[in-house]
């Protein structure tokens, strides 16, 4: 059963990772990003854990590599929301990865949600106004009808998440 809001009846479930992550690849093909990549981390069995790490592989790698069409390169640790049912959490190989690549100087950042994912990219390749606001009617044409409401209302908690989490856990840093 999902848990709900007690005084908007909305669900207090965020999307799943996945479901962040396909929003950020359609963000980045509505910007004409073309040099991105995955970085599947994610092994779903032993026999294939063991043959990554062979191969190199190494635990906390960032979900994404990107080189900005400003010559930028940038990684994203991508996460699900963050809302009051629902705190993901940052390994300490992943901490690792961002702090080396930040203090080499490659931007990197875990970024809870697409929203954050965005603001990150747009802070490292700002968009102009006009052309905002055409990509934000564009890619929200891209989302299934049933999506773009469940867009909207997942936006809205998050607002209200994140604003708790920061009140809450000030001396956290969570980025």
């Amino acid at each position: 059963m999902k848990k709900r809001d007690m005084f908007t009846g909305k669900s207090l479930t965020p999307p799943k990772e996945d479901f962040e992550c396909k929003l950020l690849v359609s963000y980045l093909k509505q910007r004409s990003v073309t040099f991105y990549t995955h970085i599947a981390n994610e092994s779903p069995s032993v026999k294939s854990r063991v043959r990554n790490a062979a191969l190199g592989l190494t635990k906390g790698v960032p979900d994404y590599f990107i080189i900005l069409p400003n010559g930028k390169p940038c990684f994203i640790e991508m996460k699900r929301r963050v809302t009051t049912a629902h705190r993901p959490r940052i390994s300490d190989a992943q901490y690792a990865w961002i702090d080396r690549l930040n203090e080499v100087g490659v931007a990197a950042k875990a970024c809870f949600g697409f929203e954050q994912a965005k603001q990150f990219i747009e802070e490292l390749w700002p968009v102009s106004e006009q052309s905002a606001t055409q990509l934000e009617f564009a890619f929200a044409d891209r989302l299934r009808p049933r999506r773009r409401k469940h867009f909207s209302e997942l936006a809205e908690l998050e607002q209200v998440a994140v604003a708790d989490l920061v009140g809450t856990h000030e001396s956290e840093d969570i980025s």
